[in-house]
């Protein structure tokens, strides 16, 4: 929705409960089953398949965004993937037992914060050392070739 005052357009901002609603949370747990062992597990790590971190991440997150964190992990590689993953359950754990009581909308929204922030800063880590890598390759190269 937008709307024009004083011939400035402006657009309505989205608040979280808007964007809470929209959330499909039809296959999620609740905290209480996420933590059921006392503590949470996604049963997933760096050898698993697309499918089997969708899967898992669809325990704890929007259903509607869950294939598309998981293909973001699967371009990390397996060793980042499985950083990442491993990150994801120790942060995703600390929070449930803080928030024992969180609704499924909530834990949505925490998942997809958590998700999102640590799969840019794999591919961000992953990136710099690639790019760290190529260098010392090249200067080398440099220095006995030329």
């Amino acid at each position: 929705m937008s709307f024009s005052v004083n011939n400035r357009s402006a657009a309505a901002t989205t608040t979280t409960q808007q964007t809470a609603s929209t959330a499909d949370t039809s296959k999620m747990e609740s905290v209480k089953d996420l933590l059921s062992g006392g503590s949470f597990k996604m049963g997933v790590d760096g050898t698993s398949d697309f499918n089997a971190v969708s899967d898992a991440f669809k325990r704890f997150s929007d259903g509607n965004s869950a294939d598309g964190y998981a293909l973001m992990a699967e371009g990390l590689g397996k060793d980042f993937k499985g950083k990442m993953l491993a990150s994801v359950e120790k942060k995703m754990d600390a929070w449930l037992k803080e928030n024992p009581n969180a609704t499924p909308a909530k834990v949505a929204e925490k998942a997809k914060s958590l998700l999102m922030n640590e799969t840019v800063m794999f591919q961000t880590m992953k990136n710099t050392i690639t790019q760290m890598a190529n260098d010392a390759i090249s200067r080398m190269r440099d220095t006995f070739e030329g």
